[in-house]
Protein backbone atom coordinates (compact mmCIF):
# COMPACT_ATOMS: atom_id res chain seq x y z
CA UNK A 1 0.00 0.00 0.00
CA UNK A 2 1.50 3.11 -1.21
CA UNK A 3 2.11 5.69 1.66
CA UNK A 4 -0.84 8.05 2.47
CA UNK A 5 0.07 11.83 2.04
CA UNK A 6 1.12 14.11 4.37
CA UNK A 7 -2.04 15.82 5.00
CA UNK A 8 -4.13 12.60 5.23
CA UNK A 9 -1.46 11.60 7.59
CA UNK A 10 -1.38 14.96 9.65
CA UNK A 11 -5.65 14.85 10.07
CA UNK A 12 -5.77 11.33 10.65
CA UNK A 13 -3.42 12.17 13.58
CA UNK A 14 -5.12 14.94 14.72
CA UNK A 15 -8.51 12.73 14.93
CA UNK A 16 -7.00 10.64 17.07
CA UNK A 17 -5.64 12.75 19.62
CA UNK A 18 -8.69 14.29 19.65
CA UNK A 19 -10.79 11.11 20.21
CA UNK A 20 -7.88 10.34 22.88
CA UNK A 21 -8.21 13.93 25.03
CA UNK A 22 -12.06 13.29 24.65
CA UNK A 23 -12.10 9.70 25.91
CA UNK A 24 -9.86 10.97 28.84
CA UNK A 25 -12.23 13.94 30.11
CA UNK A 26 -14.66 11.52 30.03
CA UNK A 27 -12.85 9.61 31.97
CA UNK A 28 -11.69 11.21 34.61
CA UNK A 29 -15.44 12.94 34.28
CA UNK A 30 -16.60 9.63 35.75
CA UNK A 31 -13.84 9.16 38.14
CA UNK A 32 -14.61 12.65 39.90
CA UNK A 33 -18.07 12.23 40.04
CA UNK A 34 -17.53 9.81 42.66
CA UNK A 35 -15.51 12.73 44.74
CA UNK A 36 -16.88 15.61 43.62
CA UNK A 37 -20.32 16.37 44.19
CA UNK A 38 -20.49 19.22 41.67
CA UNK A 39 -19.53 16.70 39.20
CA UNK A 40 -22.43 15.04 37.52
CA UNK A 41 -21.91 11.52 36.30
CA UNK A 42 -21.82 10.41 32.27
CA UNK A 43 -25.10 8.84 32.81
CA UNK A 44 -26.51 11.66 33.79
CA UNK A 45 -25.58 13.16 31.21
CA UNK A 46 -26.20 10.41 28.72
CA UNK A 47 -29.75 11.19 29.43
CA UNK A 48 -30.02 14.30 27.89
CA UNK A 49 -31.05 14.98 24.54
CA UNK A 50 -28.23 17.07 23.64
CA UNK A 51 -24.96 14.86 25.14
CA UNK A 52 -23.05 16.67 23.34
CA UNK A 53 -24.07 20.37 24.79
CA UNK A 54 -24.88 19.43 28.13
CA UNK A 55 -21.46 18.01 28.20
CA UNK A 56 -19.66 20.87 26.93
CA UNK A 57 -21.72 23.01 29.64
CA UNK A 58 -20.68 20.30 31.86
CA UNK A 59 -17.16 20.63 31.99
CA UNK A 60 -17.32 24.66 31.35
CA UNK A 61 -18.59 24.48 35.14
CA UNK A 62 -15.54 22.01 36.21
CA UNK A 63 -13.20 24.55 34.32
CA UNK A 64 -14.62 27.44 35.79
CA UNK A 65 -15.63 26.39 39.33
CA UNK A 66 -13.18 23.07 39.73
CA UNK A 67 -10.13 24.19 37.74
CA UNK A 68 -9.71 21.69 35.50
CA UNK A 69 -8.46 23.73 33.19
CA UNK A 70 -6.15 21.23 31.19
CA UNK A 71 -8.41 18.56 30.93
CA UNK A 72 -11.81 19.64 30.33
CA UNK A 73 -10.82 22.89 28.44
CA UNK A 74 -9.09 21.21 25.26
CA UNK A 75 -12.05 18.45 25.37
CA UNK A 76 -14.94 21.33 25.77
CA UNK A 77 -13.62 23.02 22.41
CA UNK A 78 -13.30 19.43 20.67
CA UNK A 79 -16.73 19.12 21.55
CA UNK A 80 -17.74 22.77 20.85
CA UNK A 81 -15.95 22.53 17.18
CA UNK A 82 -17.78 18.82 15.88
CA UNK A 83 -20.42 19.24 13.64
CA UNK A 84 -23.92 18.80 15.18
CA UNK A 85 -25.01 15.35 13.73
CA UNK A 86 -22.07 14.14 16.03
CA UNK A 87 -24.11 13.56 18.84
CA UNK A 88 -25.66 10.11 18.34
CA UNK A 89 -21.74 8.87 17.04
CA UNK A 90 -20.08 10.37 20.59
CA UNK A 91 -23.09 8.43 22.40
CA UNK A 92 -22.64 5.53 20.99
CA UNK A 93 -19.04 5.25 21.30
CA UNK A 94 -19.23 6.43 24.78
CA UNK A 95 -21.54 3.69 25.59
CA UNK A 96 -20.02 0.81 23.65
CA UNK A 97 -16.20 1.81 24.96
CA UNK A 98 -18.12 1.70 28.92
CA UNK A 99 -16.30 4.96 29.86
CA UNK A 100 -18.82 5.18 32.42
CA UNK A 101 -19.06 2.79 36.06
CA UNK A 102 -21.71 0.23 35.35
CA UNK A 103 -24.49 0.86 38.75
CA UNK A 104 -24.72 -2.60 40.62
CA UNK A 105 -27.09 -3.17 43.60
CA UNK A 106 -23.77 -3.41 45.86
CA UNK A 107 -21.87 -0.27 44.43
CA UNK A 108 -22.18 2.82 47.14
CA UNK A 109 -20.54 5.24 45.11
Amino acid sequence: MPPLPFEQRRRETTAKLAALMLANAFIFQEQLSGIEGKVKPIRELLASRDFIGKAAQHWKMIVDEINYVPIFKVARDILLSMPGDADAAVRQRIVRLKLFRERRPYDMT
